[in-house]
């Protein structure tokens, strides 16, 4: 990673204070991006999102397992190993769990999410994040028939459902510099900042889970501040997000690749 003299440092900062970034953006806007999903053949369901510089893939893969001894009425879930611990905790009740149950105690649909960053250009917590849940919605859950005690899963990519995301969220990532915060750090604004705030936005607008790291504080009213423009932020994200996946999802195979662009 390059590092920044103290005249560039100072240079962000001051911009940062006057709503002026590097880039030209102002303190809460994103970075146009670019979303691709069914990119992965072998996989239940993917997406590969462009933010700029910073690129990232996920791929979704759906096995059946044996539930886990304190649910065994609910699927699994394999999130913190790939996409950090971080991550993990805002998808902790973003599904129902209890709909990839399919032998009561005995069987259920295990749900296994890969991240992997081909790019960086700062900020991979939203990056993943909304990559994450495009490729959740892309993911086709196969039908299961059960015939004199043994299971039978389709290899039919037409006879399959799609998995719910209704509920999955977004993560909206603030970074303080100076005396102000911004969204969607680049790599040289994350060398300037103070403390970041990850929050786990739900498409109801509600907060699922917050993190901070880095060094230093923040008030209480600048911390409502921001939380507060995580849940617009996070909202709006969903929505165009969506939009775009909905339009996917009547008009193309489980596989067919679909792309999105937006502001």
């Amino acid at each position: 990673m390059f590092g920044l003299s103290s005249a560039e440092r100072q240079f962000l900062i001051d911009g940062v204070e006057l709503n002026v970034r590097n880039d030209g953006r102002s303190r809460l806007d994103f970075r146009h991006f670019t979303i691709e999903t069914g990119i992965i053949a072998t996989a239940n369901g993917s997406a590969r999102l462009k933010l700029d510089n910073t690129d990232v893939m996920v791929g979704v893969r759906v096995d059946l397992a044996e539930p886990k001894l304190d649910r065994p009425n609910e699927g699994a879930e394999d999130l913190a190993i790939s996409i950090t611990q971080v991550l993990a905790r805002s998808y902790k009740n973003a599904l129902d769990w209890t709909s990839l149950c399919v032998i009561p105690g005995k069987l259920v649909w295990a749900i296994y999410v890969d991240a992997l960053v081909l790019d960086f250009e700062g900020n991979p917590y939203d990056a993943i994040s909304i990559a994450t849940r495009a490729a959740l919605h892309n993911t086709m859950i196969p039908r299961i028939t059960l015939e004199d005690g043994e299971v039978e899963v389709t290899d039919d990519p037409q006879d399959c459902t799609r998995l719910d995301v209704s509920n999955v969220p977004v993560t909206v990532t603030l970074t303080k510099i100076g005396t102000r915060f911004l969204v969607d750090a680049t790599l040289e604004e994350e060398q300037c900042m103070g403390v970041r705030v990850i929050v786990g936005i739900s498409p109801k607008g509600h907060v699922c889970s917050m993190q901070m790291t880095g060094h230093g504080a923040v008030e209480p009213t600048s911390l409502y501040e921001m939380i507060q423009t995580s849940q617009k932020l996070g909202r709006e994200l969903i929505e165009g997000l969506d939009k775009a996946l909905a339009q996917e999802a009547k008009s193309a195979l489980p596989k067919t690749s679909t792309s999105a662009y937006f502001n």
